[in-house]
């Protein structure tokens, strides 16, 4: 009778140990799954917060989070964005992208949040950042700024030096991130600066000018005359003046 109150006693002791577990590790899969879900929110005001402070050289803006169980980094995409008009090559640079990894016990798979992969995009609605949910060895949200952006701006009489002439006015940019210091404990800031801008100005002759852009295995070619929207809606029958930029955007992570 002793030892079958023993034995009772010990199992007893079992369930309560195991189910203690449980509850802890359920309780730790919430809390993981709950900061990845404000980690995608974050990420998503980034990719705003870049759009915001390529406006002005020296403007900066920040947002907190808390990283507990997620963990942010930046790192190299491994890819080159090549961004051509007319045939001349306007800018080739190395990306990186904006990660933040979740903790162990959340699952998930690809998935895109917003924007897309093109290389290339057109006018001013569409995002510049590429916002997904990756799987390596943990689930990962990635934002990705490897684009150029290509926006018609219309047509503008400008004086040719004999006298005044209508030419299509043509702006592509590309977002260059580079990555500042990574120094956080549990709860930290996202920190974004227009660390300045890269100008230059092509004109090229009256035809269908082609924008090109590449990286890696992707593609994306428009033509002056493609229609809106989706395209430029250009006039080949005038000379094109191109304005290329270049602004680039450090992110840093700081104890916030």
């Amino acid at each position: 009778m002793v030892l079958a109150t023993l034995v009772l006693s010990s199992t007893l002791l079992v369930i309560v140990l195991s189910t203690s577990n449980l509850a802890s590790q359920l309780l730790r899969g919430e809390v993981e799954s709950a900061e990845f879900n404000q980690a995608k929110d974050v990420l998503s005001s980034l990719e705003k917060m870049i759009e915001r402070v390529t406006s002005a050289t020296g403007s900066s803006g920040y947002i907190r989070s808390g990283f507990l169980t997620t963990h942010p980094r930046f790192e190299a995409s491994g890819q080159t964005l090549r961004a051509l008009a007319g045939g001349i090559l306007l800018k080739e640079l190395n990306t990186i992208v904006v990660k933040i990894r979740g903790g162990r016990d959340v699952s998930g798979a690809f998935r895109g949040i917003s924007g897309d992969s093109t290389p290339l995009v057109v006018g001013i609605s569409a995002p510049m950042g590429w916002l997904f949910t990756n799987r390596t060895d943990t689930e990962e949200v990635v934002l990705d700024y490897s684009r150029a952006r290509s926006v018609y701006k219309g047509t503008a009489q400008l004086y040719n030096g004999t006298g005044y002439e209508t030419f299509n006015i043509l702006e592509v940019t590309v977002v260059s991130l580079s990555s500042g210091s990574i120094a956080f404990k549990d709860t930290g800031a996202f920190v974004v600066q227009n660390k300045g801008w890269e100008t230059q100005q092509y004109l090229f002759p009256k035809g269908d000018l082609q924008i090109e852009a590449y990286r890696g295995s992707l593609s994306k070619v428009i033509k002056l005359s493609d229609p809106q929207p989706g395209g430029l809606g250009g006039n080949p029958s005038y000379r094109t003046l191109l304005n290329f930029f270049v602004i680039t955007v450090e992110v840093s992570v700081v104890q916030g």
